[in-house]
């Protein structure tokens, strides 16, 4: 099986007041990752969707064309889709209820959706939904803090997935750098 790696740069831990020459330095990028975090489901509390949709215009106005990439870590996803209608996939955390609501009325919005598990979730919750959305993100890390380093058993859980599913998309979140990517 043939796999194309991408590669997405956060840009939580960026200036992200000037963050148009940031992006355009990283050109090389595959897509833009941005975490939008409650300060409840992660003590850390980061932008909402009018920063997001800011963004967006100044990367059009620039001529940058990138695909965007929403991570929600909060409580209650649902109040926050409906404010994304422009980005091209929102991934949510499994640990908030109403899973499957969650994927409906995303996909209803013609976004791709994306699914996270934290690094103390079993990996069967999402068992029952793989099928039915785009990617899975496995959290490498604790979210909500950066800078941390790669927790090594989460690790395990990656290579079940692609054993279980060849075609799944797989996103890794947290703490994966030039020494580690290979792994």
């Amino acid at each position: 099986i043939y796999m194309k790696n991408k590669i997405g740069y956060s840009i939580i831990a960026s200036d992200l007041i000037n963050i148009i020459p940031i992006i355009q330095k990283v050109n090389f990028v595959d897509f833009l990752h941005i975490d939008i975090m409650d300060g409840n489901f992660v003590p850390s509390l980061t932008i909402g969707p009018s920063y997001v949709s800011n963004l967006i215009d100044n990367l059009k106005n620039n001529n940058i064309d990138k695909f965007i990439d929403i991570h929600l870590m909060v409580n209650d996803p649902g109040k926050y889709i409906d404010k994304l209608t422009n980005v091209d996939r929102i991934i949510f955390h499994i640990e908030n209820n109403n899973t499957q609501n969650l994927i409906n009325k995303i996909k209803n919005l013609k976004i791709k959706v994306g699914i996270s598990i934290s690094p103390n979730t079993n990996i069967d919750v999402l068992y029952p939904y793989v099928e039915n959305i785009d990617l899975v993100q496995i959290m490498t890390v604790e979210p909500g803090k950066c800078g941390q380093k790669i927790i090594p058993e989460c690790i395990q859980k990656i290579n079940i997935l692609r054993q279980k599913y060849p075609n799944l998309d797989i996103q890794v979140d947290g703490g994966v750098n030039s020494n580690n990517l290979k792994e």
